[in-house]
């Protein structure tokens, strides 16, 4: 049973060998256990310093409440910019697995990559699914499940997520993107 689970993890990472079993417990022991841990457990300014720890790329004054779910296998997908805000008990999830069943009737794997540009703000316990960019200075309202971008300065809410209201940009993002 656990060699069986030990392969398909190496598998479905593309890993091979002795070197591939000491990748798949560093995976999922170290960064999918103990550093979630830690961020889950440790002061909240020290959230975005694991989080780093485990491969996303989180900017400069990016709160993340620590009752947040990062994804646990692909961390290393997610890009958080500049003054971003993720509320608590929000889910940043890259990527989606079946079981086996599913699976056999053709349901993939499916991995992609998730983008919080700067000054975004996720409110709590809302949803942002693999292959979402949510732009500049959008809010996602709490609860929200967000399957597709959403527009810089754009308010969305609900599930699925849709826009509700345009906000005005600051006049200094206005004269940063002139420049």
């Amino acid at each position: 049973m656990i060699i069986r689970t030990l392969k398909e993890m190496m598998a479905e990472k593309g890993w091979r060998g002795p070197l591939g079993v000491l990748r798949v417990l560093k995976l999922y022991v170290w960064d999918a256990y103990i550093l979630v841990l830690c961020a889950q457990l440790g002061p909240p300014p020290w959230v975005p310093f694991f989080h780093r720890a485990r491969g996303a790329r989180i900017g400069r004054d990016v709160f993340i409440d620590r009752s947040v779910l990062m994804d646990g296998l692909y961390s290393d997908l997610i890009t958080i910019e500049d003054e971003v805000r993720v509320g608590p008990g929000a889910a940043i999830i890259c990527h989606t697995k079946a079981g086996k069943t599913l699976r056999e009737c053709g349901v993939p794997l499916s991995v992609k990559p998730i983008r919080l540009c700067r000054y975004a703000m996720v409110g709590a316990n809302a949803t942002v699914l693999g292959g979402v960019t949510v732009g500049e200075g959008a809010l996602v309202g709490a609860g929200a499940v967000v399957s597709q971008d959403v527009p810089p300065y754009t308010v969305v809410v609900g599930n699925p997520a849709r826009a509700v209201r345009k906000l005005t940009p600051p006049a200094a993002a206005k004269d940063a993107d002139a420049d």
